[in-house]
């Protein structure tokens, strides 16, 4: 159970800035780690892949993007809710930061998932046209 939070004053016209507690804290620090971690992964496996691509074809291109963007989206998120720990008076705004980075993360996996499909029904629909003929 997270401990009660209370908005504090401001002089902003009367708006109130919400601050989480410590427990609440604890979980976006883990949260913050753990991105930071998949998010550098991500960001190393697009390297790789990337480099690939110098010696492959296109099809490496579509494959590193995704994990080069995921990473670097993720990451950024990261450091959003990290700061929501570290820093006093705008957790809203700094969740709000994290929240479009993520937003982006899964319009960019929506996208790639779309993407695949498309090419696989492409590839099974030509596969069946030249099995017929």
């Amino acid at each position: 159970m997270s401990e009660p939070t209370t908005p504090l004053p401001t002089s902003d016209g009367g708006r109130s800035h919400f601050e989480f507690g410590p427990t609440d804290e604890r979980v976006i620090a883990q949260l913050a780690l753990r991105m930071r971690i998949v998010g550098s992964a991500m960001i190393v496996l697009g390297l790789i892949e990337l480099r690939e691509l110098l010696q492959a074809d296109i099809a490496s291109l579509l494959f590193s993007m995704p994990f080069l963007l995921v990473g670097y989206f993720t990451f950024r998120a990261s450091g959003s809710f990290g700061s929501i720990v570290h820093m006093d008076n705008a957790d809203i705004s700094h969740l709000m930061a994290a929240m479009r980075s993520l937003h982006r993360v899964f319009t960019i996996a929506a996208g790639f998932i779309a993407l695949l499909v498309v090419i696989v029904s492409l590839t099974l629909g030509f596969a069946l046209y030249v099995g017929l003929t």
